[in-house]
């Protein structure tokens, strides 16, 4: 018996709803529980996109089991999909570098090499679209994770970031986060003035 394949038409109503909203809004969150299809949900709004041509290249930084498997396996299961070329960027220096040279039209790397990423890359940053998923993982300011994607967030005309769990300490986590989609228009350019408006300091931290 055959593999079934899934056609857009398959895509549950809110997937829709949230293709519609990367589509629209080329600098957004999606927030969405574990198991609802974020990951063919943005495949789609590239696919529509590029088809479009208004992007070319996607880069995935998710952690290392999605990025290894879970972003390369999706297109198999879609009609539409199933053209795309999606490329890890895992492995060994040798082997990652390897990677950035075959045409793609999806890259995934996973978050904790980042920073190798845009120290090879710089400012010739070839991703007109980044998807960090899980984005809590650049929660940190001063991370490292974070000031490397600091580094490049301007360059990509689009950028999304995935999770079903925004703020998993508490509404703190969203500063960093949505600092990458908008350079702090909407919670401030500082982390310290996002904490000053927003919240209050006691034994516990801030709350």
């Amino acid at each position: 018996m055959g593999r079934t394949v899934l056609t857009q038409a398959n895509l549950h109503t809110y997937q829709r709803a949230a293709v519609s909203h990367l589509l629209d809004c080329p600098r957004a969150h999606l927030f969405a529980d574990m198991g609802l299809g974020k990951t063919t949900a943005a495949l789609t709004a590239f696919e529509i996109a590029r088809l479009a041509g208004d992007a070319h290249r996607l880069l995935v930084v998710a952690p290392l089991r999605v990025a290894q498997s879970v972003w390369p396996n999706e297109p198999a299961k879609w009609d539409h999909l199933q053209h795309l070329r999606v490329q890890p960027i895992i492995g060994t220096p040798k082997q990652r570098g390897a990677a950035l040279l075959r045409d793609a039209d999806v890259y995934t790397i996973n978050f904790e090499n980042l920073i190798w990423l845009v120290e090879q890359w710089g400012q010739r940053w070839p991703y007109d679209w980044v998807v960090s998923d899980e984005a809590t993982r650049l929660k940190k300011p001063s991370g490292k994770r974070f000031r490397a994607a600091k580094k490049v967030h301007k360059l990509p005309r689009r950028w999304t970031g995935l999770t079903g769990t925004p703020s998993p300490n508490g509404l703190i986590d969203l500063w960093a986060p949505t600092y990458l989609l908008d350079s702090g228009r909407r919670l401030g350019k500082t982390f310290g003035s996002f904490k000053n408006q927003w919240f209050e300091e006691d034994y516990m931290g801030y709350n």
